[in-house]
């Protein structure tokens, strides 16, 4: 008979951390949710000029990588190659700005809360000139 207590105890502990991980996951994956859902509606308002020469043209979101990725199309050549050498100087002066706009954006906050990346891509005529990743932790 003790030996029976003992076996529904740890069952029940058993059940008790399988719950409490199915819960952990599930939050996970509405917060991933709540970002595609973000990502879709952002993705329907482009493609947007966002600095002369610059545009936005789209943006997705892959789930399994956990990893937004925007492209955007630089129109001058001489811009184009300037990134491409700046690369690191673009993300310095890009990660201030995401900290900064993340108040009134909902689309950063969801990104946050789901731990994304955000793989920024520069494009010039088809051929990709230069390329960062922002993760979750430097925006917060």
């Amino acid at each position: 008979m003790m030996k029976r207590n003992n076996v529904l105890k740890q069952l029940s502990v058993i059940i008790v951390v399988i719950l409490a991980i199915t819960s952990l996951t599930s939050c996970l994956s509405k917060e991933k949710v709540q970002l595609k859902k973000s990502v879709e509606e952002y993705a329907s308002t482009l493609p947007q000029n966002v600095a002369p020469g610059v545009t936005i043209m789209s943006v997705s979101y892959d789930t399994d990588d956990n990893k937004v990725v925007l492209k955007c199309d630089i129109e001058n050549k001489a811009v184009a190659e300037a990134a491409k050498v700046n690369s690191v100087m673009l993300k310095a002066a890009f990660v201030p700005y995401l900290k900064h706009a993340k108040a009134g954006n909902q689309f950063i906050t969801n990104m946050i809360n789901a731990d994304a990346t955000l793989d920024c891509q520069f494009w010039h005529t088809d051929q990709q000139s230069a390329s960062f990743e922002v993760t979750a932790d430097e925006i917060k």
